[in-house]
Formats: structure tokens, C-alpha cells, sequence
């Protein structure tokens, strides 16, 4: 079964990319496709997600478009997620280690 898409291998340099001035953002840019349908993240973007050759990074897709995430990003969505649902000056490890001992004194 073919899908009609072919990978193809080029050389030589991708298409430039261009600074827009975007009111929602200043960390953002322009790219083209090549015609492998990759994107080349500009290095400033690399930089500041500590990202380097051979990383794995996670893409979502949604209503706003292609998001990249480097692991380090993902935490600390993760993270700020779980501050809005934990009171502030509370330690989540003391609570379960707690737990485990009010759990063991019951056995």
C-alpha cells in the first residue's frame, strides 16, 4: 500500500528562517518544511530548552497548533499543575509518609 508520500534527502542549506513580531510572543519564528516534512528549531530555542542532538522531545497538537516540549518543560508543567491543587507550604512527602504511618500502626 502506498501513501503518497515520498522521503526524500537534501543537501545543502534549508530555507531561512525570519523574525516576525508577534504581540502574544516575543520567542517566536518563522520556518519552511523541507521536503522531508522536517522543521529546523532555530538555536536560541535550542539553547534555552537545554536541548541537544539526539534528545527526545513531546509534541502535543491541539487547536493552537504544534507545541514542543523538551522533558525538562514537561516537569515543569507537571509541577505547576500540581501546586494549583496542593495548599502552599505543603509538603506532598511529609502527607504520605504520614499516611504510611498512620497505614502500618493500623496492621
Amino acid at each position: 500500500m502506498t501513501t503518497g508520500l515520498t522521503r526524500t534527502r537534501t543537501r545543502g542549506t534549508l530555507p531561512p528562517m525570519r523574525k516576525i513580531k508577534s504581540p502574544f510572543n516575543e520567542q517566536e519564528a518563522t520556518a519552511r518544511l523541507d521536503p522531508g516534512g522536517r522543521i529546523v528549531i532555530p538555536h536560541k530555542f535550542l539553547t534555552k530548552l537545554r536541548l541537544k542532538p539526539g534528545d527526545e522531545v513531546r509534541m502535543t497538537f491541539d487547536a493552537d497548533g504544534l507545541h514542543v516540549w523538551s522533558a525538562d518543560g514537561k516537569w515543569r508543567r507537571i509541577q505547576a499543575f500540581a501546586r494549583t491543587k496542593v495548599p502552599a507550604g505543603t509538603l506532598v512527602s511529609e502527607e504520605l509518609i504520614e499516611d504510611r504511618k498512620r497505614e502500618a500502626a493500623l496492621e
